[in-house]
């Protein structure tokens, strides 16, 4: 009876670890695989993803998921252009408002300076 019930486990081990072998394979092919090939075709060190072989074992959610991503790549693309144009117009009005704070700073320095001359010249032109 004890060899029988060692030989009983000594199977059921065999085909636990049959079925996660089994189980493994099928998770890589089905979704590690197509993430992956997700992964390289949305990286961001390529311009344009190519399309991808037609395989009838990979989810049409992967192909979705890509092509969600995608469009919001270009979608960050565009808003980061947007931000960038608006930064570049901020830089120049920041430039011009110091140029003209500036200018009206040297201009009340000479009327300063103009007031302290008239000021001494003043007593002596009389």
């Amino acid at each position: 009876a004890r060899q029988i019930t060692l030989v009983v486990i000594g199977i059921f081990t065999g085909l636990v670890m049959l079925l996660f072998l089994l189980l493994s394979v099928m998770l890589r092919k089905l979704l590690v695989e197509p993430i992956k090939q997700l992964a390289r075709q949305t990286s961001p060190l390529r311009e344009q993803a190519a399309e991808p072989p037609a395989r009838w074992h990979t989810p049409r959610e992967v192909y979705a998921l890509r092509d969600i991503l995608l469009a919001s790549r270009q979608a960050v693309r565009a808003h980061i252009e947007e931000i960038e144009r608006a930064n570049k117009l901020a830089r120049a009005a920041t430039g011009r408002l110091c140029h003209g704070q500036r200018l009206a700073t040297v201009g009340q320095m000479a009327a300063g300076l103009a007031h302290q001359a008239e000021g001494c010249l003043g007593p002596a032109t009389v």
